[in-house]
């Protein structure tokens, strides 16, 4: 019985883990290192293109009106100035959502399992007993920062993050800030 009570702590602490682990945005940038981003102060917006489940879905108004929006306000806040037909930098984006599916397998639990130096018959068997699985939507935002007088990226960050379909718009502003957070690069 003792054993069943370990078990359902560590499945518990392993599920908040998981909770906890899902619920951030994780955010990668890349940069030209030879561009000057303090010459930059005015941008437009050029469109993006959405994706679901490897489909396009550019019809998707919505979900676009609202990355462009976060995206307005980003670079607003970071002191650029939109300037359509007569900007520095032309912003785009691409997004996309696809279903994922984590496998976990569990230990077996009780006597032969307990827990010690060794690899099989110490603290885990090799062998799993109970297989968990969980499917869930993850979204990605790529945004690309280019130079309209060179058409060379400058700037590009990658967002990831688990989205309800569909994506909420506090969701893709969180995004949107996070990967703007570092913006200007520093040299």
């Amino acid at each position: 019985m003792r054993g069943r009570r370990w078990l359902g702590l560590w499945a518990g602490a392993l599920w908040c883990a998981t909770l906890v682990g899902c619920a951030t945005v994780s955010v990668a940038t890349d940069y030209d290192h030879h561009v000057d981003f303090s010459s930059y102060h005015t941008f437009q917006l050029v469109g993006g293109h959405l994706i679901h489940e490897g489909i396009a879905d550019d019809n998707n108004t919505l979900v676009k009106d609202r990355i462009e929006s976060a995206l307005r306000a980003a670079l607003q806040a970071k002191g650029l100035q939109e300037s359509p037909g007569n900007a520095q930098i032309d912003v785009g984006f691409y997004a996309g959502a696809r279903s994922r599916t984590e496998v976990e397998g569990m230990p077996p639990y009780g006597p032969g399992a307990g827990f010690g130096p060794f690899w099989t018959g110490g603290w885990w068997d090799p062998t799993f007993n109970d297989w968990w699985t969980r499917t869930y939507s993850e979204g990605t935002l790529i945004i690309d920062l280019v130079d309209t007088h060179t058409k060379r990226l400058i700037w590009r960050a990658y967002a990831q993050a688990e989205i309800q379909v569909p994506v909420s718009d506090q969701k893709i502003r969180e995004a949107v800030d996070k990967a703007f957070q570092n913006f200007p690069p520093r040299k």
